[in-house]
C-alpha cells in the first residue's frame, strides 16, 4: 500500500526554473502546502477533511517521508464560536432577569397609576414603588410589601 519512489515522483514536477523560496521544518528541508477554504465554505469542516486526508496520505508514503500539520486556524475559529455561545447564554440570562424585574416592579406600579381611574381608587399609594393599599385608613406600622418602606412614604388617593 506504500507509494513507491516512482509513484511519488509523479506528484513532483521537475522544472528548470530557479528556486525562489525554501521551506524547512525543524531545520530539515520540507515541502510546504497551504490549504484554504473556498469563499462561503466552512473552515472547521475543511480543516477536519484535510487532517483526515493527511493521515491517509501518511500511510501511503515511505517511512522516510513525514507529514506534519504546522498551522490549523480551525481551533481559533472553534474557540471564537465557544465565546459566542457563552455571550448568547449570558445575554439570554440578562434578558430574563430584566423581564422579571419589569414584571414584578414596574408593571404593578404602572398598572396602579394608569389602569384604574382616580375616582374609583380608595386607599393609599406608596410614593416609592406605586404599590396601592386599599382601605380607608393605613395602619401606622404598615410596611410596603414591595419596597419595604414605612407608612410615612404613602399618600392618600
Amino acid at each position: 500500500d506504500k507509494l513507491s519512489q516512482r509513484e511519488l515522483s509523479i506528484l513532483v514536477e521537475d522544472t528548470v526554473k530557479d528556486r525562489t523560496s525554501a521551506a524547512r521544518y525543524d531545520g530539515v528541508p520540507a515541502i510546504g502546502i497551504e490549504v484554504g477554504k473556498q469563499s462561503g465554505g466552512n473552515a472547521v469542516k475543511v480543516a477536519a477533511a484535510v487532517k483526515e486526508e493527511l493521515n491517509k496520505l501518511q500511510e501511503k508514503l515511505p517511512d522516510s517521508v513525514q507529514v506534519h500539520l504546522v498551522r490549523d486556524d480551525a481551533q481559533r475559529i472553534k474557540d471564537s464560536m465557544h465565546g459566542v455561545y457563552e455571550d448568547l447564554i449570558l445575554g439570554g440570562i440578562f434578558a430574563v432577569m430584566i423581564s422579571l424585574f419589569i414584571s414584578f416592579t414596574l408593571t404593578p406600579m404602572l398598572a396602579s397609576k394608569f389602569l384604574r381611574p382616580e375616582a374609583e381608587k380608595k386607599g393609599w399609594v406608596c410614593v416609592i414603588c406605586g404599590y396601592i393599599y386599599e382601605g380607608e385608613e393605613l395602619p401606622p406600622d404598615f410596611i410596603c410589601p414591595i419596597c419595604k418602606h414605612p407608612a410615612s412614604d404613602f399618600q392618600k388617593l
